[in-house]
């Protein structure tokens, strides 16, 4: 006849189910703490058992399990859910589906080597060159409460750095109906935006062409070569007696220092095409380089076009502003320099950051901002 040796905590009617079956089975009825123990014990088991077959009647035997427990432990049933909801009110349930990753002390500065290698985490500067929207557009969701970073760290007492999980990004691209940009379609994403192009100012495409003037054989050029290329450009502009730009234009005063045009191109034509991911300032802040994911994969015949299209959106321009009724249905949008409040939210610039190139530069690749 077969042994079998069991030692653990059965149902009430498991030893009449085994006796009808012709066998029979050594039963002992616990003592209070050792009946509590064998509890413990069958919760892990059973609970072990759910685990591997995320099965609803193993869900079933834990609950009966917590009830035992309950009533060994000689609990009513209405303090521990009088206790299950004073947790929810404080601590909430468990519907948001939070994992807690980490926690960082207050006063610890964002590492992004370890956010990115360890959390796969991304800077709102990496967000916004991952969607095809503008980071106007990326600022107002944020504000609006339709965009919630997953972490923000401090970096002064009054900026601070947002970062989100990739599956975040994707949420909200997918939600929003943006479309995401990556290494592999981030040239065709660009070319897009240079065959569209829209234009409240001739910035963009002058910005292009000194860029393809100056760039070397690695897409890097100067930001002093591409101050000179806007003030070439304007100047003789002006003394060939065309029109120089709009009535709002800071171009128009003859007199506009460097360091007004440099504020002005990063400002705004540079951060169109940064927004995209396809330039970006070099580490020293002297350079301005195409992404290589761009630069690299442009064909002979696509940087001609390039510089066609920006002739012709440049020729176009020009065209309408000289145009006195077409002037006037376009001046209610006109965004300039002096109206950056407009373009960026206050706290990413203040005055002292503008009147200041090194400080904008950096402010402008906060991946904070």
């Amino acid at each position: 006849m077969g042994l079998v040796k069991y030692n653990k905590l059965v149902r009430d009617n498991i030893p009449e189910t085994i006796e009808a079956d012709g066998k029979t089975c050594i039963c002992k009825t616990l003592q209070p703490q050792e009946y509590l123990t064998a509890l413990n014990s069958k919760l892990i088991e059973e609970t072990n058992e759910y685990l591997l077959s995320q099965s609803d009647d193993e869900l079933a035997d834990i609950l009966e399990i917590i009830y035992a427990i309950v009533k060994a432990k000689r609990i009513s049933f209405d303090s521990i859910e009088k206790l299950r909801q004073n947790k929810a009110s404080t601590n909430g349930s468990f519907d948001n589906k939070i994992l807690l990753k980490a926690v960082f002390d207050s006063n610890t500065p964002a590492d992004e080597t370890v956010l990115k290698q360890e959390y796969s985490m991304i800077s709102q500067h990496e967000f916004i060159c991952s969607v095809d929207v503008q980071s106007e557009t990326i600022s107002r969701y944020l504000r609006d409460g339709l965009i919630v970073p997953d972490a923000i760290f401090p970096v002064t007492p009054q900026k601070f750095q947002n970062y989100y999980f990739i599956d975040t990004v994707e949420k909200y691209a997918r939600q929003y109906g943006w479309n995401r940009i990556n290494d592999e379609n981030r040239k065709d994403v660009f070319m897009r935006m240079v065959r569209k192009m829209d234009m409240s100012y001739s910035y963009k495409p002058i910005l292009l062409k000194g860029i393809l003037n100056y760039a070397d054989d690695a897409g890097v050029c100067r930001l002093t070569d591409i101050v000179k290329y806007f003030k070439d450009f304007f100047d003789a502009r002006r003394e060939c007696g065309l029109l120089v730009e709009k009535q709002k234009s800071i171009y128009l005063n003859a007199c506009i220092t460097n360091q007004q045009i440099l504020q002005n191109i990063l400002i705004y034509p540079y951060r169109r095409f940064s927004d995209i991911g396809a330039l970006h300032l070099s580490e020293d802040r002297a350079c301005i380089y195409v992404d290589s994911t761009v630069w690299t994969n442009l064909t002979h015949f696509e940087i001609r076009e390039i510089s066609r299209v920006c002739d012709q959106k440049l020729q176009s321009y020009f065209d309408m502003i000289d145009n006195p009724v077409r002037m006037a249905e376009i001046t209610a949008d006109d965004v300039e320099m002096s109206d950056y409040n407009g373009l960026y939210d206050i706290d990413f610039f203040d005055m002292e950051t503008l009147s200041d190139p090194i400080k904008l530069l950096t402010a402008l690749e906060q991946p904070g901002t």
